[in-house]
């Protein structure tokens, strides 16, 4: 590994941690505010709008300039949490973080995968999605803490400080490269992938809003459940760490990742049928450590279609978002019907269970695989260094 990719590295981690520190708990806060279950759809509804308006608009930038303004838009986000009282600053918050999110990201996946050979994508992701995991071992226990014995708005205002500290190691670090990143562009290379990216956004869509929420209805304090959740995400992403390594030596994404998306759609399912506490930190457990495996493969599968990693990262941030859109107005719809967040749970599990036909539709990877061919690939071939 090189010097420039570790402090690229390190500044992921120097971004996540606000979010790992604060975030997680706004939607705690929201509620012991009193604002409803349709208030935070419409707030998530917001969020994701802006972040497609925010694509809509990017231009040629300079990379550093934007991850910078967005840095600065999350500590001045974080701000507005901690004096959250009415409903304008609480749907304040959703155009802030929308604004920073693509202006952060965008550049930062593709300076990323830059520097990843082409058979070392997955083993890359891997690397990205084991950030957050990580830091939410120690995060969301520190919070908790925090908030039991200053309150919520002192851990927003330490988010704020996490956010600056970030801003100032990105200055530190950045340079003056120039990305043009005009969506339209981007498109037609990504046709073959589209839908895939689609299904998975409206899975997160419906469960990051709807899995909090219903958590909220079991416990009152979400600490010792999102530590259980973060142990399960720490092992899913080691786990996944070495499965892609695996998966970039057979150049063969389907053998890992249809089995953990189905396993993924069907742990959802089965949440949303889920009614005691038991069995909700059970089977959403079981949900985390699958998706940890299952998101390192969804990017590469981006990013092996896409020869350009810029067109890649582009299109595949605008039709998650598009995803994510879909799920909060499918919660909306079966909420109103319903009156129950559990049935968007199940229809988001039968959406992604759609992902693996259409990715053998597709036939992006049409060779097939035996466990002969695993054991000798793994014997036979060199790991190749990823950066």
């Amino acid at each position: 590994m090189n010097r420039r990719f570790l402090e690229v590295y390190l500044l992921q981690a120097f971004y996540c941690l606000p979010f790992s520190l604060g975030w997680a708990f706004a939607l705690l806060f929201y509620v012991s505010l009193g604002f409803t279950a349709t208030q935070i759809m419409v707030f998530y509804l917001v969020h994701y709008l802006t972040i497609l308006s925010v694509l809509m608009l990017l231009r040629k930038s300079r990379a550093f300039s934007l991850i910078t303004a967005s840095l600065f838009l999350a500590a001045v986000g974080f701000f507005v949490i901690s004096r959250v009282e009415t409903a304008g600053e609480f749907y304040l918050v959703p155009v802030i973080f929308g604004l920073a999110s693509p202006l952060f990201w965008i550049p930062y996946n593709i300076i990323y995968f830059s520097f990843a050979q082409k058979d070392g994508r997955a083993l890359t992701s891997g690397l990205l999605f084991l950030v957050l995991p990580a830091l939410n071992t120690v995060m969301p226990i520190l919070a908790g803490l925090m908030i039991a014995s200053q309150g919520f708005r002192v851990l927003f205002t330490a988010s704020m400080l996490a956010a600056i500290l970030a801003l100032v190691y990105a200055i530190k670090v950045g340079d003056s490269k120039v990305l043009d990143l005009s969506y339209r562009k981007t498109l037609k290379p990504t046709k073959g992938v589209r839908t895939l990216i689609y299904l998975e956004g409206i899975w997160q869509g419906v469960s990051w809003i709807c899995v909090p929420l219903i958590t909220f209805t079991f416990i009152d304090s979400s600490l010792g459940y999102g530590s259980f959740l973060s142990y399960l995400g720490v092992i899913g992403a080691i786990s996944s760490l070495i499965l892609c390594g695996i998966s970039d030596r057979l150049r063969n994404r389907t053998f890992f990742l249809v089995p953990a998306v189905t396993l993924v759609s069907v742990f959802t399912i089965a949440s949303g049928l889920t009614h005691s506490l038991s069995g909700w930190v059970v089977v959403n457990g079981l949900v985390g450590f699958f998706i940890a495996v299952t998101s390192p493969f969804t990017v590469s599968v981006v990013l092996d279609r896409d020869k350009d990693i810029r067109e890649g990262m582009i299109s595949r941030e605008f039709f998650l978002n598009f995803g994510r859109v879909t799920g909060v107005l499918t919660i909306m719809l079966l909420f109103h019907f319903y009156g129950s967040l559990h049935y968007p749970l199940i229809a988001a599990g039968i959406a992604f269970a759609l992902y693996p036909v259409v990715l053998r539709a597709k036939n992006l990877y049409p060779s097939r695989i035996s466990i002969r061919s695993i054991v000798s690939g793994i014997r036979r071939q060199p790991i190749r260094r990823t950066v």
